[in-house]
């Protein structure tokens, strides 16, 4: 009787901790603010026609702090690029938003995106508007 109630209670657990993310993990100990909170670059990215553009995100840099800053590093036309702003974890953390500091009264880079897949090494994001559009961060 004792095996069944402590399997009854590892059930539960599971399924109140249980994945969150269509791709996973199924399970971790690291909360998902810590797993955001790292140093990024684009693996693999697709645009709003579904097609292959991480050539683009190359030389990006996306650097998550715990507190909820940001800061993204990149070159365009061969200028390098730093960007400051904020991301959070909304809607029950199965959202995640980023939005960057004005230049000029205008944003460069921000919105919303659901979240695919969150590991310790892997940031799977789907743009909000556009299914079509991925990306997939990996840690530096």
């Amino acid at each position: 009787m004792r095996n069944f109630a402590w399997m009854a209670v590892v059930a539960f657990a599971l399924t109140i901790t249980g994945c969150k993310y269509e791709e996973g993990p199924f399970m971790s100990f690291v909360s998902k603010e810590n797993r955001v909170a790292q140093i990024w670059e684009v693996e693999y990215a697709t645009d709003a026609k579904g097609e292959d553009v991480t050539s683009t995100f190359s030389s990006w840099i996306l650097d998550f702090q715990e507190d909820g800053t940001a800061s993204i590093s990149l070159e365009i036309i061969g200028f390098p690029v730093d960007l400051t702003g904020t991301w959070a974890l909304e809607d029950s953390k199965e959202e995640f938003r980023i939005q960057t500091d004005e230049i000029n009264g205008v944003t460069l880079f921000g919105g919303r995106y659901d979240i695919l897949r969150l590991t310790r090494t892997e940031f799977w994001l789907i743009d909000d508007n556009n299914p079509e559009a991925v990306i997939h961060l990996k840690i530096k």
